[in-house]
């Protein structure tokens, strides 16, 4: 049976200028429950980390943002950057790709901005530093942003997604956590999306390898809803075993209406996937934790017109596919994926630096695993010790 998208966090982007950074540090504060909550996954440049190419990441974060907050000053008029980035939220919101939310915060002219025709917030019209109680303010807005949340999750119920395919199988929700792994994405896109060579063999075949715990799962995921709006069908396949790899692929059969009808031989289960695979197109087959590379080979028909990714432990011939060694995260992503799940970090801020160093031995001695970072910042947040204590405590089982 086929999952229903789940409702994931949705992205929100904020759109402000430096000028108004004390604003937009009270307004997080005061979402920072539905953050809690699994609601938001809220991002804005203060999120950028030192080495990454700062316009790329901004981009990305902007084009994928269900709901876009506009903190209005009259420094964001000002400013030419936020103004054309105002222009473009705007094409985005006429699109229905995103939900445009204005907000007030200091006095200004804005009934001639490109949002007039829009609910600005707050309701009043009256901007935030003119409420004698502020907090009264920011509340408001945040029970707005919270009624348009609840909106967004009917109509995700309530009708098919028009940004997500019609049949979706990713097993996995999105993970607010992920952190880096932007070069690989990006190459794992420029292969699969941009080449032309459907009358090859095997021709949009990728994987993604390395040792366990590295994330290869999650960096197939993540890859997966970033480009959802681009297939018609994604599909998952659990390859861990013959056995798993069976099951999956009858499980596919059936769900895809195929003619089986309890057929119990495996052979004519791969055939039929395989007389699929080759007459459809704008679809996207992950095969998860594949351990037996030579299996793959004769599970997919010679020329086909989707695109395969696979995920595993070993090294991968060319001649099978195109392969991305995914290796541990940097130190500093290490560390930085730490704090985020631990909910050090779970906003921006400025930290120590000794909580910050602390970060990184530990990250070091985890061997900047994601995997056990994600469980070490777990541990961390479930029982409220201090990095310090986990450190200890984790040093004296060694």
């Amino acid at each position: 049976m086929f999952m229903k998208m789940p409702f994931t966090p949705a992205e929100v982007f904020y759109s402000y200028t430096e000028t108004d950074g004390s604003l937009l540090s009270q307004l997080e504060k005061h979402l920072s429950v539905l953050q809690r909550a699994g609601l938001i996954n809220p991002w804005h440049k203060l999120h950028i980390t030192a080495g990454t190419n700062w316009k790329e990441e901004l981009d990305h974060h902007f084009e994928t943002a269900s709901i876009i907050l506009l903190l209005i000053s009259a420094d964001f008029f000002h400013s030419d950057y936020q103004y054309v980035e105002l222009q473009r939220a705007m094409e985005r919101h006429e699109a229905n790709e995103a939900r445009v939310i204005p907000i007030l915060l200091r006095p200004c002219i804005w009934e001639y901005a490109p949002f007039a025709n829009l609910q600005v917030l707050p309701r009043n019209h009256v901007p935030i530093t003119s409420w004698r109680n502020r907090d009264a303010a920011f509340t408001q807005v945040a029970r707005e942003i919270e009624a348009t949340l609840k909106k967004l999750q009917q109509l995700t119920i309530a009708a098919p997604s028009t940004h997500f395919p019609k049949i979706w199988q990713i097993p996995y929700p999105r993970n607010p956590m992920f952190t880096g792994r932007e070069d690989l994405l990006k190459e794992l896109q420029d292969l699969l999306l941009t080449k032309k060579t459907a009358t090859q063999a095997q021709p949009q075949t990728q994987a993604v390898s390395g040792l366990g715990g590295v994330g290869k799962t999650q960096l197939a995921v993540e890859y997966a809803f970033r480009n959802a709006s681009r297939y018609q069908i994604v599909l998952w396949v659990n390859a861990e075993t013959p056995e798993t790899l069976i099951a999956d692929y009858t499980r596919l059969a059936r769900d895809l209406k195929l003619p089986l009808k309890n057929e119990h031989d495996q052979q004519v289960v791969i055939e039929t996937i395989k007389w699929w695979l080759k007459n459809h197109q704008a679809w996207l087959l992950i095969l998860d934790n594949v351990d037996d590379l030579k299996s793959i080979q004769s599970l997919l028909p010679p020329i086909h017109g989707g695109h395969v990714l696979l995920t595993t432990r070993n090294q991968v011939s060319g001649r099978l596919a195109h392969h991305l060694d995914v290796s541990v995260l940097p130190n500093e992503e290490g560390a930085l994926l730490l704090l985020r799940r631990a909910g050090i970090l779970s906003k921006p801020q400025t930290l120590e630096e000794a909580t910050t160093v602390l970060a990184r031995q530990i990250s070091q001695e985890l061997g900047d695993l994601p995997l056990a970072l994600d469980q070490a910042g777990a541990y961390i947040e479930e029982t409220g010790c201090s990095l310090q204590s986990y450190q200890q405590q984790y040093q004296a089982l060694e």
